[in-house]
C-alpha cells in the first residue's frame, strides 16, 4: 500500500499494480554515508525540539543557523531581512558583552533575555545596522515534507522602538501551505499605550505557534519593530514526506515480525522528489538497515518504476528482526538520506501478524 503525500494520520487505500514492471537495475554499494547527525535520529521522532544548546554550533564562530540541516536534519532556516545589506542569522549567546556578532543587541548594549539556557539565534545584520532594519525569517523543511504544527520562543520584544513612532509593536508567525496559501497565523503585539513593560520578563518572552496541516512554510515578519529581539526553542510536529510503499502491490502490508526474511520498500519518484537520488546505506525502517546479499557487502536495493507513472523508484529490502513491532496495525516510519547528505521521511501502514 502506498504512503502519498498526505497527513500521517490519513491512511491511503491504493494498491500498486507492478505488471511492465519487472525490467530492474540494481543500484551498486555506495559508500557509507556519514550522517549529519549520527546516533541522535537513528530512532525517528515525529516531534522535533530545537533548543540551540548543543547544534555543535559555536557563537564565538560566527556560527550561521541558516540551511537545511544546520540546526536539524528536516529545518531550513533562513533570514529574509533587506535593507541596508542581507541579513543573516547565526547562533547568539546570552550576554556576551563587547561582542556584538555573538550577543543579540539593545542600544544600551547586549542584550542576555533568552527564553532558556544560554543560546538561540538572531538576525545580528538586523541588530546592528545603522538604521536597523526589522527581523524577517522563513522556515522551511526537506524534500516534500510538510509539518501540522510549529512554534518558535521569542525573547525581548516590545521595549525599544526602531522606528520612533507611537505605533503598536508586532512579530507575526504566519504558516503556509506548498501552494502559498495562508493557513493560520500567531502574533505578539505591544499596544501603543502599553505601560509599564519589561520585555526581558513575562512581558516579551512569548512563543508564537501555529497549527494546521499542510504546512509547508512559516514566516516571522515585523511591524513598528524592535529590533533588539532574539528567538529559541523551536518545536514542530512532522505530518508527510516523501511517498513510501512498504511490501508494494500488497493491501494490507502485513507480514510475520519473526527474524527471517526481509522487507519489500519502495520509495517513489514524483515530479519534484527523485526516489534514485536516496542513498540505499542510509535507508531504515524504524531502525532496520538494509539487508546484504548472501556474506558480502552488496545492498539487496534496485531501481524499479513500481508505480507505473514512468519515474524511477528505489526498492530496498530491509532485514527483519524479531519484536520490533507489536502485533496489530501500526504506522512505520522509513528515513535516509540523499547522496548530498539531505535527510528524508516518509512512512507506510503496516499490520503485524506475529
Amino acid at each position: 500500500m502506498i504512503r502519498w503525500n498526505k497527513p500521517l494520520a490519513a491512511l491511503a487505500l491504493a494498491a500498486l499494480a507492478l505488471a511492465g514492471c519487472s525490467d530492474s537495475q540494481e543500484v551498486p554499494t555506495a559508500p557509507q554515508s556519514t550522517p549529519l547527525f549520527s546516533g541522535v535520529f537513528e530512532i525517528f521522532q515525529i516531534t522535533q525540539f530545537i533548543n540551540f544548546e548543543a547544534t555543535g554550533l559555536s557563537a564565538e564562530d560566527k556560527a550561521s543557523v541558516e540551511g537545511l540541516g544546520t540546526v536539524n536534519p528536516w529545518l531550513d532556516i533562513q533570514s529574509t531581512a533587506t535593507g541596508g545589506g542581507d541579513g543573516f542569522a547565526q547562533l547568539v549567546r546570552n550576554g556576551a558583552s563587547g561582542e556584538e556578532y555573538r550577543a543579540y543587541s539593545a542600544a544600551q548594549g547586549p542584550n542576555s533575555c533568552l527564553p532558556s539556557g544560554e543560546y538561540g539565534f538572531s538576525d545580528v545584520v538586523s541588530t546592528i545596522l545603522s538604521p536597523r532594519v526589522a527581523h524577517s525569517y522563513d522556515f522551511t523543511f526537506g524534500p516534500e515534507i510538510t509539518v501540522s504544527s510549529f512554534s518558535i520562543s521569542m525573547a525581548d520584544h516590545g521595549d525599544f522602538r526602531q522606528s520612533g513612532g507611537t505605533g503598536d509593536l508586532a512579530v507575526t508567525l504566519t504558516a503556509y501551505d506548498a501552494q502559498g496559501a495562508v493557513l493560520g497565523s500567531d502574533a505578539h503585539v505591544v499596544p501603543s499605550v502599553a505601560g509599564a513593560y519589561d520585555a526581558c520578563d513575562s512581558d516579551g518572552k512569548v512563543t508564537l505557534a501555529v497549527q494546521a496541516s499542510g504546512i509547508a512554510k512559516l514566516s516571522i515578519s515585523q511591524t513598528g519593530f524592535d529590533a533588539g529581539v532574539a528567538f529559541d526553542d523551536i518545536a514542530f510536529q512532522l505530518e508527510s514526506g516523501v511517498p513510501i510503499d512498504i511490501k508494494p502491490g500488497s493491501d494490507p502490508n502485513c507480514f510475520n515480525n519473526d527474524g527471517h526474511g526481509v522487507i519489500p520498500i519502495a520509495i517513489l519518484s514524483t515530479p519534484d522528489f527523485d526516489a534514485t537520488q536516496v542513498d540505499p546505506s542510509t535507508v531504515t525502517l524504524d531502525g532496520l538497515g538494509v539487508a546484504v546479499r548472501g556474506k558480502g557487502d552488496k545492498l539487496l536495493a534496485s531501481i524499479e518504476d513500481v508505480s507505473g507513472d514512468g519515474l524511477p523508484d528505489l526498492v530496498v529490502k530491509i532485514e527483519d528482526f524479531d519484536d520490533v513491532w507489536e502485533s496489530g496495525t501500526t504506522l512505520a516510519y522509513v528515513t535516509g538520506q540523499l547522496f548530498d547528505g539531505t535527510w528524508i521521511f516518509g512512512s507506510d501502514y503496516v499490520c503485524i501478524t506475529q
